[in-house]
């Protein structure tokens, strides 16, 4: 899937590019999930729709610069797969970050937490009551 391969390449990048990127204010999305099934179905929507999100500056009335400053800033989409992963990157990244999307259970320690995913929303919303979260689970 071609999609999947240019969201991959995407989230490496936005990975990459994250510390120098939020110096300037660049937001970013936090996606925590383990599983690669589900993680490979997200990122290529998530990026469809800030596409079509920085598609639709087109009409505001801007200059070419600004334009092309917008669509180069478009928010980054930050993918952890484990509890420590996501609380250093939210550490670092705390002030960019504009939304959580997380599982509700994922390695913590080293061994699977059916809970963490809610643990970390709860550790997220104690510092940022606004932040919009979506905790979501395969499991019943």
């Amino acid at each position: 899937n071609v999609s999947l391969f240019t969201a991959m390449f995407k989230a490496v990048e936005d990975r990459l590019n994250a510390a120098n990127d939020s110096e300037y204010g660049v937001q970013s999305i936090l996606l925590v999930e383990d599983n690669v099934k589900f993680y490979s179905s997200y990122l290529p929507t998530l990026y469809l729709e800030l596409w079509k999100q920085n598609q639709s500056l087109r009409g505001e009335t801007m200059t070419l610069r600004e334009r092309m400053l917008r669509m180069k800033s478009r928010p980054k989409v930050l993918l952890c797969t484990n509890f420590e992963e996501a609380a250093d990157i939210y550490s670092r990244y705390s002030d960019n970050i504009i939304g959580l999307i997380t599982d509700a259970g994922f390695p913590r320690d080293g061994e699977h937490d059916p809970f963490a995913g809610v643990s970390f929303a709860e550790h997220v919303l104690s510092d940022r009551p606004a932040l919009p979260v979506l905790v979501q689970s395969a499991a019943p």
